[in-house]
C-alpha cells in the first residue's frame, strides 16, 4: 500500500510544475488511503483552485473545513474561494466565526474587508483593513487594499500617503 504522506508530498511537487491532474490524483490517492487528514483535502483544494475547477476546490476545501474548524489558514482559504465565487455571504458568516474565535486574525480582517469593498461598503472594509494593520503593520495586501479604498472614498491624500507609506516598508 502507498504511503499517504509520500503521494501527499508528490501531489504538491506534481502542482508546482502545473500537472494538475497528476496533482489531483495523488491527493485522491492519499485521500482514500486516509480520509480524514484535513491537510489532503486542504492541498486537493487548492489545487483544483489552481486548476480553475472552483466548486470542487470548494467542496474539498469544505471537508477540510469540517476535520479541523480551528484551523484558520483552511478557514481563510475557504473564505477565498467563496469571495473568488462570488458568495459574499457565505463568506462573511465564516469570517465572522473566524474573528469570533480569533479577533486577532489579520488575514481574516483584510479578507472581510475585500468582502466589504466588493459590496461597496468602503467605510466597512477602511474599517477592516485598518484593523487587520493595527495587528500586522508590513501586512501589504491589506495596506494596498487600504489604498485603494480611500482612493473610492475620494480621500486621494490619504490614499498616496498609504501607497507612499506601503512602497517604503515594501523597498520599492
Amino acid at each position: 500500500m502507498q504511503n499517504p504522506n509520500e503521494l501527499n508530498n508528490d501531489g504538491i511537487l506534481f502542482a508546482q510544475k502545473g500537472n494538475y491532474k497528476k496533482a489531483i490524483s495523488c491527493f485522491k490517492k492519499a485521500i482514500e488511503i486516509k480520509n480524514d487528514n484535513p491537510i489532503f483535502w486542504l492541498n486537493l483544494g487548492i489545487t483544483y483552485r489552481d486548476f480553475n475547477k472552483i466548486d470542487l476546490a470548494i467542496e474539498a476545501t469544505l471537508q477540510a473545513h469540517k476535520l479541523d474548524l480551528q484551523n484558520h489558514e483552511i478557514a481563510n482559504t475557504l473564505v477565498q474561494l467563496f469571495i473568488n465565487n462570488s458568495e459574499l455571504e457565505r463568506a462573511t458568516d465564516l469570517c465572522q466565526k473566524i474573528l469570533a474565535a480569533d479577533d486577532k486574525n489579520s488575514k481574516t480582517w483584510n479578507l472581510l474587508g475585500i468582502i466589504y469593498f466588493k459590496s461597496e461598503l468602503y467605510s466597512k472594509a477602511q474599517n477592516c483593513f485598518e484593523t487587520a494593520l493595527t495587528i500586522d503593520a508590513f501586512f501589504s495586501d491589506a495596506l494596498f487594499n487600504l489604498r485603494d479604498t480611500y482612493f473610492e472614498l475620494g480621500d486621494e491624500e490619504k490614499a498616496i500617503e498609504t501607497l507612499e507609506k506601503g512602497l517604503s516598508e515594501t523597498g520599492d
